[in-house]
């Protein structure tokens, strides 16, 4: 087993070099291969900075010849997906939060909070860089975890430990329905052209489901319930 890291250079904060420097480092320090990747992010994308930075990031790890790629993703992190789609209203696979493993991707921190990771981090005197951007609550997500799930926690002190357990359950519900999707499509190939007979015959509920299990499984977001 051999072990290497990537940083993903989006050039969108002017402390971008430097966080490129700060990996590289690291990675001389662990005596382990490294690789820097820059990318432009539109700064006019109709998805919004965020979401264009992390489609191109996920692009780059997705070309990478390895069979597994770790990230970092921690306990508060699942908490903050879960309330951020619980607000814009989404359905059970949103609610599923973020996945421990897809494809080859691995999270092994997804139960660790990031306060126990700050500890760990200190008694070890491990360094780190902060993104500045994550201080901006005018962005959704930097809102509910500096003010949102805070006084939460003041009422329910194990929030993100709770909310992380409500994510497993939605995802115990999701691949459930995604099993039944599949036993809808029956014989029929889960990819496009997909014949309108094999939904035709099926409740609306059960044909919504395989719709968007179809669109799902074939990289693509699916639309609002409205829409489906």
């Amino acid at each position: 087993v051999s072990l290497s890291s990537i940083h993903v250079n989006h050039d969108i904060s002017p402390n971008a070099d430097a966080w490129t420097a700060h990996c590289e480092q690291q990675a001389r320090l662990l005596a382990i291969e490294h690789m820097t990747v820059k990318v432009k992010v539109a700064r006019d994308s109709q998805e919004g900075l965020e979401a264009s930075a992390r489609e191109l990031r996920y692009a780059t790890f997705a070309r990478l010849p390895v069979d597994w790629v770790l990230l970092a993703h921690h306990l508060d992190d699942q908490a903050e997906t879960l309330m951020h789609n619980l607000l814009r209203g989404s359905g059970v696979l949103g609610m599923a939060g973020i996945p421990s493993v897809r494809s080859k991707y691995l999270r092994p921190l997804l139960k660790i909070s990031r306060a126990r990771l700050l500890d760990y981090a200190k008694q070890h005197s491990l360094t780190w860089c902060e993104d500045e951007s994550n201080q901006d609550q005018r962005h959704a997500r930097n809102y509910i975890r500096h003010t949102v799930l805070p006084l939460i926690a003041q009422r329910y002190p194990a929030v993100a430990a709770q909310l992380g357990a409500a994510s497993e359950h939605f995802a115990d519900a999701q691949r459930l329905l995604e099993d039944l999707a599949r036993v809808d499509a029956g014989q029929t190939p889960l990819s496009f052209p997909f014949p309108v007979s094999a939904i035709a015959t099926l409740t609306p509920i059960r044909a919504g489901n395989l719709l968007r299990h179809l669109i799902v499984s074939n990289s693509m977001q699916p639309p609002n319930q409205a829409r489906l």
